[in-house]
């Protein structure tokens, strides 16, 4: 039966066992002492939070020459002999028996020293590490690794969701903005459609061929305007399109727009009279960004308006 373990060894075995690499009485010593060591308990859930997280740490690995390296230093590394084990009792401040040589009679050659017994306190006697001393250093040496990796993975991936939350937040604004816009502009396009025979709909067209489709959508009743068009090329550099309300030949200004990129347009909430008399066309012209208080060029679309009924 393993003796109790003291707490430097304690500490070293404690990732270990995090890991799940301690077997046997080892394990079952290490588990005991578990039971009466408050602090030995939160140095193992320190170990195995990181460990937890390896399986999904994926993302990052160590490299892959790490474990022949490993073993090629191991392998380099001299066996411990008792003046090094008794070296390592000396700078833990601890003691060591005294070991015991018997001489064979007969013979000049004293035999092999005995195990050294290491003795801390008044704790019971333990066997100093052997053989296996190899083997948990590797096992520290590929946990250590393992957990940088994990924590490099757990970086970057925290990174990763941080953007990508910033960028869901951003759609999500856009999106919501967007649906305001179209929700307004339905509610404005429904006022005027639901006005019966107090809507006029004017066509404008274009002596060119291959013309844009604009309609004037008035309401005389909500005393209210809207126009939308499709196929409208953008206006050039620095001008924009202007709407005009020609009232008995002169014309009067109205507001500037422009196309989007798939030349339609749309252009709501447009004050115009109470009623059609004396309007003779609707008409748009290409004018400079800020608009004209009279036209500058000849108009591109006009739509006649028809007299009252």
């Amino acid at each position: 039966m393993t003796p109790p373990l003291d707490d430097a060894t304690l500490r070293e075995l404690a990732p270990l066992h995090a890991a799940g690499a301690l077997e046997g009485e080892e394990r079952a010593a290490f588990e005991a002492a578990l039971a009466t060591h408050p602090w030995l308990r939160e140095e193992v859930a320190s170990y195995r939070a990181v460990t937890d997280g390896l399986a999904t740490a994926t993302r990052l690995a160590p490299d892959a020459a790490l474990r022949d390296r490993v073993l090629a230093r191991i392998a380099a590394t001299p066996a411990p002999t008792g003046a090094a084990l008794n070296d390592d009792v000396r700078d833990a401040d601890t003691s060591t028996t005294d070991t015991r040589r018997s001489e064979a009679p007969g013979r000049d050659t004293p035999p092999a020293p005995a195990p050294l017994t290491v003795v801390r306190g008044d704790a019971p006697a333990r066997t100093p590490v052997t053989g296996t001393a190899p083997a948990r250093r590797l096992a520290l040496a590929l946990l250590g690794a393992a957990l940088a990796a994990a924590s490099l993975a757990v970086v970057a991936l925290r990174r990763e969701a941080s953007g990508l939350r910033a960028m869901l937040a951003a759609s999500e604004r856009r999106a919501a903005a967007v649906a305001d816009t179209l929700a307004a502009r339905e509610r404005t396009l429904d006022a005027l459609l639901g006005g019966g025979r107090a809507l006029l709909v004017v066509d404008l067209a274009s002596p060119r061929a291959a013309a844009p489709g604009v309609q004037f959508l008035w309401n005389t009743a909500s005393r209210t305007g809207a126009l939308r068009a499709y196929g409208l090329p953008r206006a050039p550099e620095g001008r924009r399109y202007q709407l005009w309300l020609i009232e008995r030949g002169r014309p009067v200004p109205m507001p500037v727009f422009d196309a989007d990129a798939r030349g339609r347009a749309l252009l709501t909430g447009i004050p115009m009279p109470a009623t059609r008399e004396g309007i003779d066309a609707i008409a748009i012209t290409v004018e400079p960004a800020g608009g004209s208080p009279a036209p500058t060029s000849a108009p591109i679309l006009v739509g006649r308006v028809r007299a009252a009924d």
